[in-house]
């Protein structure tokens, strides 16, 4: 076999292939069965049952979303004549009401006319608009969570936009000497947001602008309700209760400060400001643990000092009930995707389960069987010819 036509087939098989992929892709989606736990999207999902790069596990996903938009195209792609590239250009940049005429141009074009061809895409209804009025809201849904909503002029919205951008930009070069995205989760805008807010908080405390530590009022408060004949729950203050996951997670490395009472309810005194675990303790977990010990996570800065046995359940705050967890994992495990048992004195000391008791490690892979095809996919490749635009006109 070789020459044009081999190449030819190849490309349709290898086209096939990835049209099969996607469909299962689209079935795990529709069955939302992508995700564990410790997972945060679909395309870590991808790319860690694959082993693709993180821009070709989006890509695939993309088209998985698009395939009920695009159903010409995307039958192109099951029958072998739409490459890969061009079906995730197509989802990602294609409104599904030019699907027909996009799929009757798509297979003789090649990867760079069909990019022009899309940037140059006639609005479907260029009619003015009506300016919106610029607003921002926000709150405590019922189950706890914050959720907001905004809309800004252009030149606001570009100011946030460089903010959110600054910070995600700060995110990434923290956390790239240490870890990678396929384990620790990418740098997300929920990730940029939360650190404007600190970044915003920092400047308007006083203590902060000092030099001194964080002040009270530029922390979130938990108000725990540690009585006896209590409800052992938490809330934020002047705000919603919090589950008993999320307060597990706060709890376990934080500053606390005692209210004492009476009987009665009337204030006794209230204790100084102490940390679960103190720097001088928290220097030496740093420096045994050499970072975040889930198996495969690098980060090895800005870690958390998580408790194995839980302070609540009787765990103390003593070396051997100590491990260093990235924020993420730490997160992950007070929400139960994964447990630790074992000893952290020794480097493989931990054991990491997952909700199902598997032992979680690095992945193990069998021998893989040669595809079987069938007839071959009719595929023909692009002309390769100039792409004039006189030529070409939109219907």
């Amino acid at each position: 076999m070789g020459g044009p036509g081999a190449v030819a087939t190849l490309v349709g098989q290898a086209n096939l292939l990835a049209a099969e992929l996607v469909d299962v892709i689209v079935e795990v989606l529709d069955a939302e069965a992508w995700g564990d736990g410790s997972l945060r999207t679909p395309e870590h999902w991808v790319a860690w049952r694959t082993g693709f790069s993180p821009a070709r596990s989006a890509r695939l996903v993309q088209i998985a979303r698009r395939v009920r938009d695009l159903p010409a195209c995307v039958g192109l792609f099951r029958q072998g004549r739409l490459t890969e590239d061009a079906m995730g250009l197509l989802a990602r940049k294609a409104p599904a009401y030019r699907d027909q005429e996009l799929a009757h141009l798509a297979p003789s074009l090649l990867h760079s006319q069909l990019s022009r061809i899309l940037r140059h895409l006639p609005d479907q209804d260029p009619a003015p608009r009506v300016e919106p009025e610029r607003m921002v809201r926000g709150g405590f849904r019922a189950d706890g969570w914050w959720e907001g909503q905004q809309l800004l002029p252009p030149d606001e919205g570009a100011l946030v936009q460089k903010a959110l951008d600054g910070a995600r930009n700060e995110l990434f070069h923290e956390r790239t000497a240490d870890a990678t995205p396929e384990v620790n989760g990418p740098v997300t805008w929920a990730d940029a947001l939360v650190r404007v807010a600190e970044h915003a908080l920092d400047n308007m405390d006083p203590a902060t602008r000092r030099g001194e530590a964080r002040g009270e009022r530029a922390q979130v408060l938990i108000h725990l309700d540690g009585r006896s004949d209590g409800d052992g729950q938490a809330r934020i203050h002047l705000g919603p209760q919090i589950p008993d996951t999320l307060r597990r997670y706060l709890c376990c490395d934080a500053k606390v400060r005692a209210v004492i009472e009476d009987p009665t309810g009337r204030l006794l005194g209230i204790s100084p400001l102490e940390p679960t675990v103190n720097p001088r303790l928290r220097t030496v977990i740093e420096h045994r643990d050499q970072g975040c010990r889930y198996p495969g996570c690098g980060q090895r800065r800005w870690v958390h000092v998580h408790h194995i046995q839980h302070r609540e359940d009787g765990g103390t705050t003593i070396p051997s009930n100590l491990c260093c967890l990235c924020p993420w994992h730490h997160r992950l495990h007070h929400q139960g995707a994964f447990e630790i048992t074992g000893d952290p004195e020794t480097p493989i000391g931990l054991r990491f389960t997952d909700r199902w008791g598997t032992e979680i490690g690095p992945p193990h892979y069998g021998p893989v069987a040669p595809p079987q095809f069938g007839t071959q996919p009719p595929v023909t490749p692009p002309t390769g010819e100039p792409l004039t635009a006189r030529w070409f006109t939109w219907n």
